[in-house]
């Protein structure tokens, strides 16, 4: 890492003129376009260094690259579920919940949204053949097609953060689910965890700025969270517990992660460091708060709730717990909510 540096952004020279075409332009400015292109140049080499010999950095810095060369499509938009015709259909909203949209509109179970990392289109798991399936759909609704769709149960799809795959959980190797990587490029699936028919792995997730994938996992009798390196080396318990871990989220820059726990006896949504310890109880109220995850820059969370006592709403707040801000108000549930790139 400390090779990433450019030594000739070094500016020392006073200002002269120099004549390009009918306009006057500083030298220490023309200077200042040629390093810059050259501190560009350099730093791809360094990148593709990376990308050579250390798969964990190449994935951060290539996740990065690539939002600032391709920008974001539909940006600050969140999407969620809801049974409002009786199953579940796909909905984007805006961040303050206005301009809502239906996405999918059709008589079987949709849900867990996924945004790829462009704003483009949306993975999400559908009922539709008598199994859950992946599919992906436009951010407009439009050019609905399957993605994985076969006989074994495949769940709880999140985009990788370079846009090139997918995560999931499925049954397909051993009876127990077992988390996967799907190559959207080669459709070819990688199994990264491989119980043996011996417990659950599921509900991954990933974020540009971590290291490591989280999950669920039963391997102690009960709901615990455990994370792991992307190659599915280095399994970890990081939160056991007698209570129900579940729905971890990393935030984007991978300094800590949020997890549904009902430790008080209803749903609360708990902070934790990287490695899960300093575990903090953040929404702390008496209603089943769950299924929490982070808008693109950390900067708000994400969450359902049954703080209208009706049902389950979606609400943001700041990860400093103010600013909380109710999205959706009526009398069905709303939830799997996920937030688009900026």
């Amino acid at each position: 890492m400390n090779s990433l540096r450019c030594f000739f952004c070094k500016f020392e020279r006073p200002i002269f003129l120099s004549r390009t075409g009918s306009d006057y332009l500083p030298k220490r400015y023309a200077r200042l376009t040629s390093v810059a292109a050259a501190c560009v140049f350099l730093f791809s080499c360094e990148l593709a260094r990376i990308d050579r010999y250390d798969p964990g950095i190449s994935f951060n810095f290539s996740y990065i690259l690539g939002i600032l060369l391709a920008g974001c499509v539909t940006p600050n938009r969140i999407a969620f579920a809801n049974p409002a015709d009786g199953d579940y259909e796909l909905f984007t909203m805006n961040e303050d919940g206005s301009d809502v949209i239906q996405l999918t509109n059709n008589a079987f179970t949709d849900t867990f949204p996924s945004w790829s990392p462009d704003g483009k289109q949306l993975v999400f798991q559908s009922s539709r053949t008598g199994v859950q399936g992946f599919y992906l759909i436009n951010a407009d609704g439009t050019n609905e097609r399957p993605l994985l769709v076969d006989s074994n149960a495949n769940q709880d799809p999140v985009f990788a953060p370079d846009g090139r795959g997918i995560y999931f959980d499925s049954n397909r190797n051993s009876g127990s689910l077992d988390i996967f990587y799907l190559d959207l490029s080669t459709s070819s699936l990688t199994q990264l965890t491989n119980t043996a028919g011996a417990y659950d792995n599921y509900s991954p997730s990933v974020s540009p700025g971590s290291d490591y994938i989280y999950m669920v996992t039963t391997s102690l009798g009960n709901d615990d969270i455990a994370r792991m390196n992307f190659d599915g080396s280095g399994f970890s318990m990081i939160v056991t517990d007698s209570f129900t871990d579940t729905e971890p989220s990393v935030a984007p820059d991978g300094s800590y992660f949020v997890f549904t726990a009902d430790r008080d006896g209803n749903q609360e949504i708990y902070t934790a460091a990287p490695d899960g310890t300093g575990q903090t109880d953040f929404t702390n109220n008496a209603a089943n708060d769950n299924d929490a995850s982070f808008k693109s820059d950390g900067t708000r969370i994400v969450f359902s709730s049954d703080m209208n006592p009706s049902d389950l709403e979606i609400y943001t707040i700041a990860p400093n717990g103010s600013g909380l801000t109710m999205l959706t108000n009526n009398s069905i549930i709303d939830n799997n909510a996920a937030w688009s790139c900026q």
